[in-house]
């Protein structure tokens, strides 16, 4: 009932957001080119863990993170992926696939992340996922269709018990239900919002799989690239249970960006 009521009051006070102008970052126009190809950008978005704070001071002045912190990356993101795009390249792009790759919060799982945390789980979703909101129908400006598809991740859980059975119960797909709500008057984004653990989708005539990467083995002497192999061979036989496969596989959770033969593991 208390979950019920939950999603009923999201529903009755989140309101979708209004047109926004064309950022100040605009694509500059490409000149007609003979190389000119079409090509369908993926921006792995993931691990961002809204919510948590470490201090400059705690780690010898080597980094901090905080909201402010992630809020500025944020933009810078959108700066370079615009920069990457249109100015060092030389394509025709119609679409970008946003693949949300989950921990999008700090959650509740870990009692230090509660004890030293500057926001609460709801102010987490809330301003969080608004935020993303934003960033999205600003990268819109540029594509005729922005595509995001967003899975749940670990700390978004709403127990400290790991849970296999309707995992997407968590606060990541509330986020991802806020982000769906607040762009629904946008035609040309689309928000996918999977229940599965994972989910394999079209780009460019590839088969990408997108997943969090907390269903990955225990790691071999501490080298996530052996767990990342064992999984990629698994999921190849799940999927050939049902006539599927996949090309590429873009994960995240483990923090450390890496490229594998098939596999993209996202940084944070």
């Amino acid at each position: 009932v208390e979950e019920q009521r939950l999603i009923q009051l999201f529903h009755t006070s989140i309101d979708a957001l209004p047109s926004i102008p064309a950022p100040m970052l605009k694509a500059p126009t490409v000149k007609p080119s003979a190389r000119l190809s079409h090509e369908t950008p993926v921006l792995a978005f993931g691990d961002l863990h809204v919510g948590q704070v470490v201090e400059l001071q705690a780690t010898h002045g080597i980094n901090e993170y905080n909201f402010d912190v992630w809020q500025n990356r944020l933009e810078y993101l959108e700066g370079r992926v615009l920069d990457i795009l249109f100015t060092h390249q030389t394509s025709h792009y119609d679409e970008i696939v946003v693949a949300g790759l989950g921990d999008n919060v700090s959650g509740l799982i870990h009692e230090e992340l509660q004890k030293y945390g500057a926001q609460h789980i709801i102010d987490q979703v809330v301003i969080g996922a608004t935020a993303v909101s934003v960033f999205l129908a600003r990268l819109s400006a540029h594509f005729k269709r922005v595509r995001y598809v967003g899975i749940s991740g670990n700390h978004g859980r709403t127990s400290k018990q790991k849970e296999s059975v309707q995992y997407y119960k968590n606060f990541d797909y509330l986020w991802n239900a806020q982000i769906a709500t607040r762009l629904r008057s946008y035609a040309n984004i689309s928000v996918e919002i999977p229940k599965a653990i994972f989910t394999v989708m079209d780009v460019a005539d590839h088969r990408i799989l997108v997943s969090h990467g907390m269903e990955l083995p225990p790691s071999s002497m501490g080298l996530p690239a052996y767990s990342i192999n064992r999984a990629a061979g698994s999921y190849q036989e799940i999927l050939r249970m049902v006539q599927e496969h996949y090309d590429y596989w873009i994960l995240g959770h483990v923090h450390r960006p890496m490229e594998l033969d098939a596999s993209i593991v996202n940084g944070c």
